[in-house]
């Protein structure tokens, strides 16, 4: 029924989302499994939940728009090969782990604003970079934000606490500025636009040619487009890119996928 009135453009009320969710979860058992990936002739493995939602977010399973984005990503590695990478709702870290292992970048943080989900990613960074002793120097580093830190080949490794709305205390604070931000599904709740686009606005404005990737499933054609207007409100510009025929399917679903490329309009 969900998928048929996203179809025609419907508007489904959050609450209904809220209580449809609080179904699967109290109906289905939880538990946790690995999914596996293969990239390029090497396996990324991720733990997650089988619930698509657990502990209060969505961001304990791999969605669409990481898979679609991660593939994207491999198909343009030049573009992060020695650049500091900044991933805003990083999720289990599928699009991380692909970027790190296959693009070379510089530095690559991890950052989301839930504890359980910094706690699961930091646990698919160790099994994944943490498993060849010859090719790894690890380095792991503790605090109230900064959750891991970690050198694999040539990347520095972060995973960090980050909410939205502290973006700038971020940047105030002398963080790394990075040269590209990435993110996948984050454009899910219109409410949340005004922190993401402040902060994107904020840390493109240090960094000269500086953009954001965000790949965005689309359930709803209204909720992106909120988020382009928005985007035009705040004299930030965007750039569609074409995304190939898609072959995953998540949760028994094959949403259209856009990607984005958002800059300082000049």
């Amino acid at each position: 029924m969900e998928i048929l009135i996203e179809e025609k453009d419907g508007e489904i009320c959050d609450i209904m989302y809220i209580t449809y969710c609080n179904l699967i979860s109290s109906t289905i058992k939880e538990s946790i499994h690995y999914r596996h990936f293969l990239i390029e002739n090497d396996c990324v493995s991720i733990k997650e939940s089988t619930n698509i939602i657990s502990e209060g977010t969505t961001g304990l399973c791999s969605w669409q728009g990481a898979i679609e984005l991660s593939k994207w990503c491999m198909k343009n590695k030049n573009k992060f090969y020695g650049k500091v990478v900044l991933e805003l709702g990083c999720g289990v870290g599928l699009t991380g782990l692909c970027i790190i292992k296959k693009c070379f970048p510089k530095q690559y943080i991890f950052t989301d604003c839930h504890k359980i989900v910094l706690k699961m990613v930091s646990e698919n960074i160790k099994f994944n970079l943490l498993n060849n002793e010859n090719k790894i120097q690890p380095e792991l580093k503790y605090d109230d934000r900064l959750k891991l830190q970690l050198k694999y080949n040539y990347t520095d490794v972060k995973v960090m606490e980050l909410k939205w709305e502290d973006i700038n205390k971020y940047v105030n604070e002398q963080w790394t500025v990075p040269d590209i931000i990435i993110g996948a599904d984050i454009l899910y709740d219109a409410k949340s636009f005004y922190e993401l686009i402040l902060g994107l606005k904020k840390l493109l404005s240090f960094v000269m040619d500086g953009y954001a990737i965000i790949a965005a499933t689309i359930r709803n054609e209204n909720t992106v487009s909120q988020f382009l207007y928005q985007l035009e409100n705040h004299n930030l510009s965007f750039e569609e890119y074409n995304v190939s025929q898609q072959t995953v399917h998540v949760q028994l679903t094959n949403l259209p996928i856009k990607i984005l490329k958002i800059f300082w309009k000049r």
